[in-house]
């Protein structure tokens, strides 16, 4: 199971893109720089949090508007 979300600087969860099953490999996910309600969030600095059960990875991403 896989799970993806967007995390704000201040560790609140903006959106979840993906929380499914995936077969081993190289996946890609899009975000479209909106809330979970659908709502347009500002530009600045998000955390990308990736969630497996060998782990889990962090990264910072920079939203542009």
């Amino acid at each position: 199971r896989a799970q993806l979300d967007v995390y704000d600087l201040r560790g609140r969860r903006v959106r979840s893109l993906l929380d499914e099953p995936r077969p081993l490999g190289v996946h890609r996910a899009v975000w479209d720089g909106r809330d979970g309600r659908g709502k347009a969030v500002a530009s600045g600095l998000y955390l990308v949090r990736l969630q497996t059960p060998s782990g889990s990875s962090t990264e910072r991403v920079t939203l542009v508007r």
